[in-house]
């Protein structure tokens, strides 16, 4: 299973994207490239990161209890070089992504806004999960489609 986000516009703080997986598409924000890294403000490198679930964190608790005990752990990108604990979850502007990815159904790229992210979510975590169930790879492949 290969989730396909392709990032299609980028300012100075905020980048939008299409994430597709089979006849699946949602939107996504990132943070904005910075040539050096900043902390919470600078979205991770193009390339394929692994996903698995990171089951024990704080941010895997409040969602648990948002979304009840069948919500077993964050999706998780594996081995980002010099980021850690990288997630796809709920938001919907660039301050709530500290360097993850935000998911959702509609973007309005000139503000760095996207909307219906718990929507989303809720249809993408079931198809993670079941890709893990089934002890298949999951694995996100991050193209910069707008350069």
């Amino acid at each position: 299973m290969e989730l396909l986000l392709t990032r299609v516009h980028e300012s100075g703080f905020h980048t939008c994207g299409l994430l597709t997986y089979g006849t699946h598409t949602w939107t996504t924000l990132e943070d904005a490239h910075h040539p050096i890294k900043v902390a919470g403000e600078t979205r991770i490198p193009a390339g394929t990161y692994d996903i698995a679930l990171r089951e024990v964190s704080m941010m895997a608790s409040r969602y648990q209890d948002r979304f009840g005990s069948g919500h077993k752990g964050m999706i998780w990108l594996q081995d980002v070089p010099n980021f850690e604990y990288v997630y796809i979850h709920i938001g919907n502007c660039a301050e709530d992504s500290k360097g993850c990815i935000l998911i959702g159904r509609t973007m309005v790229p000139a503000q760095g806004l996207i909307g219906e992210s718990k929507a989303a979510y809720e249809e993408l975590w079931p198809l993670i999960m079941d890709g893990i169930d089934k002890n298949a790879r999951i694995s996100i492949r991050i193209e910069d489609a707008h350069t």
